[in-house]
């Protein structure tokens, strides 16, 4: 390994990890704010090294906007630039930060370049670099990415309806801060829109995304025991399959169940079965409704998904998806769920908990512990919606592989 360059500041040792993709880094994140000298060896007697060098990490990786979030974070970052700025010209001589490092042919990462414009340091285009290209200034080779934690404690789920550019981005946001807790997500779509999953495959490498299909488009309210319909979701099924990679799908199916769960439509079994058995083989299916089993027209669809999938099924369970529902007064409702599943599933549920602070009747993202604690099974599916995706998902990893909302 390549000895490392000298640095006189905790800013220049900050601005050169940037640069180099922060791999290899062992700095302390809130360590940058005391703007003094340092001898190397420093970094080697804090046992959060790792913790803030991943703090660091995948901060910088999910843009500034990420960052801004951790609101903690900012002034000490804002300290590092500044210092680092007033250290080139005072001391180096040189006009700008962007000077110094083309002198020295030095080509920072996009988000560097973005967090050094937010700051009043703007870097040109041409020293900038993409995180493919080869490290300068003697930078140590980069490990292997980290693996993922053992066992697979939760798969976020997201949805993501249309192709629209900024909202991608905003899933991969997300699901690049969800790689500090795990491997694997789920993001749901409508039909027609595999070629997302393109998309995310090559924005977010070493990602399983499984791929989620919203079947109301094709079955409509009345319309889940309509053969022909079944048609359309195979169809569907396979070409999302062949554009993820994946060999699981999440089948949604919330909104063609609302008259059956109304009781305004009563589903022909028969048929419904007939249809799930056009579906492509080879395919681990999720199967999700807001139908819970507790009841007889429950159970019955229970008993019609399972038979029409066998083995290749596993229910996405409503159990613990709200506070309310682990109540005491709610104890006869999952004690029937409990018995249904045990009774009818081949595989064990998976449990969804839904995380949405600004609602009292779901959980608060820093509660997610709590939430797992009334279940054994694992992984949980925790959904946020899309609109606080980014920044719920760093309160539910930090809660995860830390347990507080907070790094420590």
């Amino acid at each position: 390994m390549q000895e490392p360059c000298d640095f006189e500041f905790y800013s220049d040792y900050y601005a050169y990890i940037a640069q180099s993709g922060m791999h290899a880094a062992q700095a302390l994140f809130r360590a940058i704010s005391p703007i003094q000298q340092i001898d190397m060896l420093t970094f080697d007697i804090f046992t959060d090294a790792q913790v803030a060098r991943d703090d660091l990490d995948f901060g910088i990786r999910t843009a500034y906007e990420t960052v801004f979030s951790n609101m903690y974070s900012v002034n000490s970052m804002e300290a590092a630039f500044t210092s680092l700025a007033r250290h080139i010209r005072q001391t180096e001589g040189y006009e700008s930060v962007n000077a110094f490092i083309e002198a020295f042919g030095i080509q920072v990462l996009p988000a560097y370049a973005s967090l050094s414009n937010v700051f009043g340091e703007t870097i040109e285009t041409g020293n900038i670099r993409d995180y493919g290209d080869d490290l300068t200034c003697g930078q140590p080779e980069p490990p292997e990415p980290p693996e993922p934690p053992e066992p697979l404690v939760a798969v976020p789920w997201v949805e993501q309806n249309n192709l629209d550019p900024d909202k991608i981005q905003n899933v991969v946001d997300g699901l690049l801060v969800w790689q500090r807790s795990t491997d694997t997500a789920i993001v749901s779509t409508t039909p027609g829109k595999a070629e997302l999953f393109t998309t995310l495959r090559a924005q977010t490498p070493g990602m399983h995304i499984i791929p989620g299909m919203k079947i109301h488009d094709r079955v409509g309210d009345t319309g889940i025991d309509v053969v022909a319909n079944w048609e359309l979701v195979a169809a569907d099924v396979a070409e999302i399959i062949a554009t993820s990679g994946e060999t699981r799908l999440v089948l949604e199916c919330e909104s063609a169940m609302n008259a059956y769960e109304e009781e305004t439509y009563d589903i022909n079994m028969a048929t419904l079965i007939e249809g799930i058995q056009l579906l492509p083989s080879g395919i681990e299916y999720w199967w999700y409704t807001i139908v819970a089993p507790d009841h007889a027209r429950g159970r019955a669809l229970l008993e019609a998904v399972q038979e029409g999938f066998g083995t290749s099924v596993t229910f996405v369970d409503l159990d613990i998806s709200s506070p309310w529902n682990v109540v005491p007064g709610f104890a006869s409702q999952r004690a029937a769920r409990r018995a249904a599943y045990d009774a009818v599933a081949l595989n064990p549920p998976l449990p969804i908990v839904y995380f949405f602070s600004d609602n009292w009747l779901y959980w608060d993202e820093d509660e997610i512990l709590e939430a797992m604690s009334y279940t054994d099974a694992r992984p949980i599916i925790p959904y946020t919606g899309s609109t606080h995706w980014v920044a719920r998902a760093i309160t539910l990893t930090n809660m995860l592989n830390y347990g507080t909302p907070t790094p420590p």
